[in-house]
């Protein structure tokens, strides 16, 4: 099938993500994607701030950060520049509903951009992209556009 992406799954790669995402639906959401795909979720924070503190605490970091922009205390971008600080090889995912972030977010060093609302398949192949694919992978004709997605609410 054209497009088709044949990275291993998550439960052979014993692949981890931490979400950050102020939205508890939309974690808890996430959450039972991942954990569906065998991918662990090795922690959630709900705004920027919160996740420094719990990045900083982890003892092993995660294969992924799925970030989200619009937070309280500390928005995505900025958090991921301060994150990229303690670990500059850290690959965050953007999942955004803030589609004029993207340049920024990518700029700034994201390796993919996801806006919301998207496919749930899109967004478990953006995932598992994510995780085998270095830091520089998603870029140019290879990177995530926009995916048109259905509502997580």
């Amino acid at each position: 099938m054209a497009g088709e992406c044949n990275v291993p799954s998550g439960r052979r790669m014993g692949a981890s993500v931490f979400i950050v995402d102020d939205e508890e639906a939309i974690v808890e959401a996430y959450q039972a994607i991942l954990e569906n795909e065998g991918i662990r979720v090795i922690d959630t924070a709900s705004n920027g701030k919160e996740a420094l503190e719990k990045f900083k605490a982890l003892k092993d970091r995660p294969d992924i950060v799925l970030m989200d922009q619009i937070m309280p205390s500390l928005d995505g971008i900025s958090t991921m520049v301060e994150m990229h600080k303690i670990d500059p090889s850290l690959k965050v995912l953007f999942v955004s509903a803030d589609p004029a972030s993207k340049n920024r977010a990518i700029r700034s060093g994201a390796i993919a951009f996801i806006e919301k609302p998207f496919r749930v398949t899109e967004f478990v192949t953006a995932v598992r992209r994510a995780i085998e694919m270095g830091p520089d992978a998603l870029t140019g004709d290879d990177q995530p556009n926009s995916m048109a997605l259905p509502r997580m609410r």
